[in-house]
């Protein structure tokens, strides 16, 4: 009974986004609990920046031979196998399995030998000769866990493409599982690098879950070399194109943490805190709705049916718009309670919880492109294009690395900009806040490679129809701008009376601002005639 209901079909886009969305937010909020432990046991210092930097390496293996190329190059090939003798497409799937094993494997012992070196002169040039040796230790032990997400990846993408998204979408949570094991219990055992551990039993069994589902479609993986065949040829062609687009946000993300690592410790702690707060909803709407409409956006493609893909992109990016763009609002409102609600524990000072308030806010300039940039770059993947959005991303991570480097380099000196952040966000007397420059060059970057990737897009559907996206989100935007002029006088009286330095005034400012600004929003969007607005009540309607 268990299975059958974990095995369930996702029978519209919409049911398939609302359960990819909530155990996304579950999932998510595993994630801060964990980021709450990691922060109060070690606070921002020398420990947790091993722990971030050591992810590097491994990170670079599974982004680039399974993460995202997996599902954009497999599935297309997969179902169109499949559709025409399904014994064949089993046997598809298991040497693209084999195929990826292998690669990782291969790639993953080199990166093992060539740790001491890369991680010396590339990944954290500015840390210390004794926290280099730390960062390498951890990383040896870290790359275990590509070869469980790899694993698990492929079962995932398998799974979705037969619209089962619960089990798919429970698998996240059992990865988070076990790092909170690692931090909670391993440490104790091993040290910092019971953290590592801790990563690669939360892979294990992010893999472990999806066996059972799985197999009831008759999958069965067998071990062998001979996968060199046209199907796995084809997909590998699409994941080229692919897996260079990724290879530059690897560079960039590489990069990033070799200029952290230059600056005071603590920092890439504190700017991994903010970029994961900040991920938040763009996991639980942008990647959830981007996936949840993929597989329809596939079937379109392959029916040449032009209209229906161009009606389930604008629906789809809407919908996107209409929930992102407020919760941007609500975080850079919210930003210190939330920090405060997730960070400010144990050893996790307030220094510390200001600067990670500070980036979260700059980051939020950027949250509604980073939410859209998923559904526009799969909507190319579903037409088999993967070479577009792979241009469009190298350019847009040479631009983001350009700014970090100018903008870290301006901001060692007084200028407008960072005049302007450190009034904004209360720095004057936090020391070195450079880090805050990263954040801005991510914004920026953001937005220009989500404006490219739908100019581009536009392009090749022949226009979808601006004015059915443009209006709607003109009133979702003067609608998220009411619901701020709303909060904020809310906030400002709730702070004057209760402070800031509670768990508990944290928690009723946030709630508070969050049911308050929720009700403004959905009144305006009501009053907009917004047909999201009116999907979601009649939802509501058919619960109550």
């Amino acid at each position: 009974m268990l299975l059958n209901l974990l095995n369930g079909k996702s029978k519209s886009v919409a049911s398939a986004a609302v359960l990819v969305g909530f155990f996304a937010l579950l999932s998510r909020i595993l994630g801060l609990l964990r980021d709450r432990i990691l922060a109060g046991r070690f606070g921002a210092g020398d420990e947790l920046d091993v722990y971030y930097a050591a992810f590097r390496l491994p990170d670079l293996v599974f982004n680039l031979f399974i993460f995202g190329s997996i599902s954009v190059a497999f599935i297309p090939i997969f179902l169109e196998t499949y559709r025409s003798d399904k014994q064949r497409g089993w046997e598809t799937a298991s040497r693209t399995l084999n195929f990826l094993l292998f690669s990782l494997i291969f790639i993953s012992a080199l990166l093992i030998l060539a740790a001491p070196i890369l991680i010396d002169k590339f990944i954290a040039p500015g840390f210390d000769p004794s926290k280099k040796a730390e960062v390498v230790a951890m990383s040896r032990i870290l790359f275990l866990s590509p070869l469980f997400l790899g694993l698990s990846s492929f079962l995932t993408a398998l799974l979705q493409t037969f619209r089962r998204f619960l089990i798919t979408s429970l698998a996240p949570i059992m990865y988070n599982i076990g790092i909170i094991i690692g931090a909670l219990f391993l440490v104790d055992f091993f040290g910092i690098y019971g953290l590592a551990w801790g990563v690669v039993l939360g892979a294990f069994l992010n893999f472990l879950i999806q066996l059972p589902a799985i197999r009831e479609f008759g999958f069965k993986f067998r071990p062998r070399l001979d996968f060199w065949v046209p199907e796995v040829k084809k997909i590998l062609r699409l994941m080229i194109p692919r897996t260079l687009g990724l290879a530059t946000f690897q560079i960039n993300s590489i990069v990033i943490t070799a200029i952290i690592s230059t600056l005071k410790a603590g920092s890439l702690t504190i700017f991994s805190f903010a970029d994961n707060l900040q991920s938040l909803p763009v996991g639980i709407i942008g990647v959830a709705f981007s996936t949840a409409v993929f597989p329809a956006l596939v079937g379109a493609a392959a029916k040449k049916q032009l209209n229906v893909f161009k009606d389930r992109f604008s629906a789809t990016f809407r919908q996107i718009v209409f929930f992102m763009l407020p919760l941007a609002f609500l975080f850079f409102l919210l930003r210190d309670q939330i920090v405060y609600l997730v960070l400010r524990t144990g050893q996790f000072s307030r220094l510390d919880g200001r600067l990670t308030a500070a980036i979260l806010g700059v980051f939020c300039f950027g949250v509604l492109t980073q939410g859209l940039s998923p559904l526009i770059a799969k909507s190319f993947y579903a037409l088999q294009n993967t070479k577009t959005p792979a241009v469009i991303g190298a350019v847009s991570v040479g631009v983001n690395v350009v700014l970090a480097v100018l903008f870290i380099y301006l901001f060692s000196f007084g200028n407008l900009l960072s005049d302007f952040l450190a009034d904004v966000f209360g720095l004057r007397s936090a020391g070195d806040f450079r880090i805050i420059a990263l954040p801005v060059a991510v914004a920026v970057s953001s937005l220009f490679n989500t404006s490219l990737l739908l100019k581009f897009l536009s392009s090749r559907l022949g226009g979808f129809g601006y004015g059915e996206i443009a209006s709607p989100v003109y009133k979702m935007l003067i609608a998220s701008a009411a619901m701020a002029a709303g909060v904020y006088p809310l906030l400002y009286v709730l702070t004057a009376v209760m402070g800031e330095e509670t768990f508990l005034a944290a928690f009723i400012q946030g709630f508070s601002a969050a049911v308050a600004g929720a009700a403004i929003y959905f009144l305006v969007a009501k009053l907009f005639r917004l047909r999201e607005a009116d999907a979601i009540l009649r939802r509501l309607k058919n619960i109550f």
